[in-house]
């Protein structure tokens, strides 16, 4: 016997409670039946109280315990009751094959049943028989009503667990259906956050790359400035020491050292601002 875990223990508690009244009940309404008839309802009623817990024992439980009922000549009582239980739990809560082998015993307990009060009891263990062509047909009339009777009452409960069962499938299915929605959302939050992630290290990258290009332009710039302000400067050095010597032998090159510092102090103006406007266009 496997029993199912997914019950919860107060469900237990009030399934052997309920167990415990039905066992009453019945003892106190079926003294007739004497020892057997304690022990029938006893089996019954466990039956009903293992039905969640182990659903394809508790239906053999059961209808073993039906069958010795009828071996036995008793009598049915309220704890018989409990096959229904017994039958909607095998539906809703057995496996596969507990759940077809609840609908076969529908049939054949319908039809066990149906001889067993309407032949074995009226017409054998009564000691009446058949007197005419009235007693067949009310016989017949009889078993159909019996058997009908049978029928709804242990295949409407079969029916009702089946239901349930449908209907909690549906209901895990469209669980399921959530979860995977859920996690496919978040798979997609996720893609979209790492490409968001990855577009800012790429524009991160970028900016690092031109800030770089813009450190070094501003030293390359730097560099040519220092040269050409460091030339101009020694060239401009050495024409005026050189014009300050020659200024007693030949006044005339005095001039011409003049005019090569100007025009070198010039050169060097217009290098330092194309240098400078080289900077600015860095800085923008």
């Amino acid at each position: 016997m496997q029993l199912q875990r997914s019950v919860p223990t107060r469900v237990v508690v009030v399934d052997a409670v309920l167990a415990g009244v039905l066992f009453v009940v019945a003892v106190l309404l079926g003294d007739s039946n004497g020892l057997l008839g304690v022990l029938a309802a006893f089996g019954l009623c466990l039956a009903f109280v293992l039905r969640r817990l182990a659903p394809g024992f508790a239906l053999t439980l059961s209808w073993a315990v039906a069958a010795g009922e009828m071996l036995y000549r008793l009598t049915p009582g309220v704890a018989n009751l409990a096959i229904c239980a017994v039958l909607y739990a095998s539906a809703a809560r057995g496996t596969d094959r507990t759940k077809w082998a609840g609908l076969l015993s529908v049939g054949v307990g319908a039809v066990v049943g149906t001889l067993y009060l309407n032949v074995g009891v009226s017409l054998y263990w009564n000691g009446s028989g058949l007197s005419g062509i009235s007693d067949l047909i009310q016989m017949l009339l009889q078993f159909g009503i019996t058997f009908l009777g049978f029928l709804g009452l242990l295949g409407l409960p079969w029916v009702g667990g089946l239901l349930m069962r449908t209907r909690s499938s549906a209901r895990l299915s469209r669980e399921a259906l959530d979860v995977a929605e859920q996690e496919q959302a978040r798979a997609e939050s996720e893609a979209a956050r790492a490409e968001r992630d990855a577009a800012r290290a790429e524009r991160e990258a970028a900016r690092a790359e031109r800030d770089i290009a813009v450190e070094q332009e501003r030293n390359r710039i730097a560099r040519d400035m220092h040269d050409v302000v460091a030339h101009s400067l020694a060239v401009v050095i050495a024409q005026a020491d050189g014009a300050r010597y020659a200024a007693r032998a030949d006044p005339a090159s005095v001039d011409e050292a003049l005019q090569t510092i100007g025009s070198t102090a010039r050169e060097a103006l217009g290098d330092v601002r194309v240098l400078l406007g080289q900077l600015r266009h860095s800085q923008g």
